[in-house]
C-alpha cells in the first residue's frame, strides 16, 4: 500500500469527495499538550473550505470543554461542540439497562462537568461505599490503582451481575513526555477481567469508545440532528483520520467509513507491517 508524505497536501485534491471529517485528537493532533505539527492548519482548512467536522476522542477524563481549553492553548481553534467524547455514549447504556438514579464507583479521574452524572447517573469514588453500586466506571491516570482494582475485583466476585463500564478501551496512549506511554482504561479493565476469570468469573466489559459502535452510532447522530449529515449519506462519504489502528482504523472500518492512518503517534509503520487492519490511506505526517 502506498504510504503519502503529507496528509494536507493529500486532502486538498481529495476533499471534495468526502461529506464530513471525523478526526482523532490524542496522537493526531496533539501529543501530551503539544500540537503536532500542521494541526492547526489543517483545522483552519477546514473552516475556510467550510467542510463539516467533529473530533472524537476517547479521552474521558476531561470534558469536551476541557478538551477545547487544552487544543486552544496548543494554538488548535475547536470549540466545545466540536468535541464528541465516548464518556458521552454511556447515555445509550444509561437507557437500555434502566439505570437513570442508580450509584457508579468511578475510578476517580473524570472531566467536569462529569458526564456520567450529566447523563443521569450518581457518582461515588469513594471505596467504602462500593456496595451501593450498580456497577464501576474505570477511569485513568492520577489515583491509586491498587485499592481501586482490589475493590473492584472482589464487589464483582460478590456481585458478578453488576456492570463493568469502560469508557476508553485503549490500552494505552502516547504522553507526549519521548516514547513514553500512559496506560488506558482499557488495559486497566481487561486486568480485572483476567484476574476474575482466572477466580472462576467470566465478566463482560461494556465499552463506550473507539473502535466500538456505540460512539460511531452517537456521532452519525449528532451529525444528522445538526444537519451536517444526510440521513442517506453513503458512509464512505465520511473520512476518519486517527493514530491508532486498532481504535481509529478498526472502527472506521467496521462503520464503512474511508480511513486514513497518520504516523504521528501510537501506530508505527513497523507496527503496520503484516497487520490484518490495512486503511485505505496512509500518511507519514499531517
Amino acid at each position: 500500500m502506498d504510504i503519502y508524505d503529507s496528509f494536507i497536501e493529500w486532502w486538498r485534491k481529495n476533499y471534495k469527495a468526502y461529506s464530513a471529517a471525523l478526526l482523532d485528537i490524542d496522537g493526531t493532533l496533539l501529543l501530551g499538550t503539544e500540537p503536532i505539527l500542521r494541526a492547526s492548519e489543517f483545522i483552519f482548512l477546514l473552516r475556510e473550505n467550510d467542510f463539516p467536522f467533529l473530533l472524537l476522542t476517547n479521552d474521558s477524563i476531561r470534558s469536551p470543554s476541557e478538551k477545547s481549553i487544552l487544543l486552544k492553548r496548543a494554538g488548535i481553534d475547536i470549540n466545545t461542540s466540536e468535541i464528541t467524547s465516548c464518556g458521552d455514549a454511556i447515555k445509550y447504556v444509561i437507557q437500555r439497562e434502566h439505570l437513570t438514579g442508580k450509584k457508579f464507583l468511578m475510578m476517580v479521574m473524570f472531566g467536569h462537568p462529569n458526564y456520567a452524572e450529566e447523563h443521569g447517573l450518581l457518582i461515588t469514588t469513594d471505596i467504602s461505599e462500593i456496595e451501593e453500586c450498580a456497577g464501576v466506571i474505570v477511569g485513568e491516570l492520577n489515583f491509586d490503582w491498587e485499592s481501586f482494582i482490589v475493590a473492584a475485583i472482589n464487589f464483582f466476585i460478590r456481585h458478578p451481575e453488576r456492570f463493568l463500564i469502560v469508557p476508553n478501551p485503549d490500552s494505552f496512549w502516547r504522553s507526549g513526555i519521548g516514547n513514553d506511554i500512559n496506560i488506558g482504561a482499557g488495559g486497566v479493565g481487561r486486568f480485572i477481567t483476567h484476574i476474575l476469570k482466572e477466580y472462576g468469573i467470566e465478566k463482560e466489559l461494556i465499552y463506550l469508545g473507539k473502535p466500538h459502535e456505540i460512539i460511531y452510532l452517537h456521532t452519525l447522530n449528532l451529525l444528522r440532528k445538526r444537519n451536517i449529515l444526510e440521513p442517506q449519506t453513503n458512509l464512505s462519504r465520511i473520512f476518519v483520520l486517527g493514530d491508532s489502528i486498532k481504535s481509529d482504523i478498526w472502527g472506521a472500518q467496521k462503520m464503512g467509513f474511508t480511513s486514513g492512518l497518520v504516523f504521528t503517534g501510537v501506530t508505527t509503520e513497523e507496527c503496520l507491517e503484516g497487520h490484518a487492519i490495512k486503511p485505505n490511506y496512509i500518511f507519514r505526517r499531517i
